[in-house]
């Protein structure tokens, strides 16, 4: 047998190590108990909640390795780890959500929604080009218009009955330069818009490339441009809550009159000089994220 097995194998021939076997990462949440179905596993990584080998993992179809070290974040008070990211931007804009009606455009798993309604809000239309994120308890929450399934581009005044004073805005298809006209053509009364900016999704789609300075590039390009769509922006802030792949993203506060340009770039610039020192911050911990992993993959889980 012995020699059977040298003729198979002869001395010095590289040995076949198994190929470590990839799931869909909504697969793997499942398969794990970390998540009770599909729908659930993929509503849990679009609200920014999985980790996988320590970084943020925000494509249900990702092929993930089966051993991979996954994690779910603490979860949030909101619907989506999005509400989180809003709450704090309400809170530095001074905007008063209580007893007014608003609209959440780009709502997917209803982050920014439910953080309105905690707020105060009477009314929240949730608009979204897809279907079936929004989450069940918001579908069900009676002060909840569920719009999933059209476009903010194609809505009319007419069918938002009564009209939002608020907008609330995070979308990645088109470029704010387009959706923020839009928005305020759907809003009445003393009105203003909280928008996310994503400045990598904004330096695609205003074919800016991915230069080291592409946030002054974005902001550089995007702020004249909504200005000469008279779109009266009166403050920039970044944000500390990081979106997929761990991207730094900024909020403009929108409300007439506006501010003129001097006082906007002096807004600029301490928004800036805020990113800077929060990307410094994301940097340490992505290092201190890297020694662990190193440390995990030589030691193994503990179990």
């Amino acid at each position: 047998m012995a020699a059977a097995a040298n003729s198979q194998c002869p001395e010095g021939a590289p040995v076949a190590t198994p190929r470590t076997r990839k799931l869909r990462l909504d697969d793997l949440l499942v398969e794990r108990g970390l998540s009770p179905d599909v729908d659930s596993a993929r509503r849990t990584i679009w609200s920014g909640e999985v980790m996988v080998d320590g970084e943020l993992a925000d494509q249900p179809a990702a092929p993930v390795a089966e051993n991979a070290s996954i994690r779910l974040r603490a979860r949030h008070r909101y619907a989506t780890r999005g509400g989180e990211k809003l709450d704090e931007a309400l809170t530095a804009f001074g905007v008063s959500i209580e007893g007014r009606c608003a609209v959440d455009v780009g709502a997917s798993g209803g982050g920014f929604t439910d953080c309105l309604l905690t707020r105060g809000a009477a009314r929240v239309y949730a608009v979204d080009v897809a279907r079936g994120q929004l989450a069940q308890r918001l579908q069900r929450d009676p002060r909840v218009v569920d719009l999933s399934g059209r476009d903010v581009m194609a809505l009319q005044p007419a069918e938002l009955d009564p009209r939002p004073a608020v907008a609330v805005v995070d979308v990645t298809f088109r470029s704010l330069t387009d959706v923020l006209p839009k928005v305020m053509g759907l809003l009445a009364g003393e009105w203003e818009i909280v928008a996310l900016v994503k400045p990598l999704h904004e330096a695609k789609l205003l074919e800016l490339g991915q230069s080291e300075g592409v946030y002054r590039a974005v902001f550089d390009r995007l702020l004249p441009l909504l200005r000469g769509a008279s779109v009266p922006v009166v403050n920039i802030m970044p944000s500390s809550y990081s979106g997929a792949r761990e991207a730094l993203e900024f909020f403009l506060h929108v409300k007439p009159p506006g501010r003129d340009d001097d006082q906007l770039r002096e807004r600029l610039e301490a928004a800036l000089a805020a990113a800077t020192n929060l990307e410094l911050r994301g940097r340490r911990r992505k290092r201190s994220g890297e020694k662990r992993r190193r440390t995990w993959r030589r030691i193994g889980p503990r179990g």
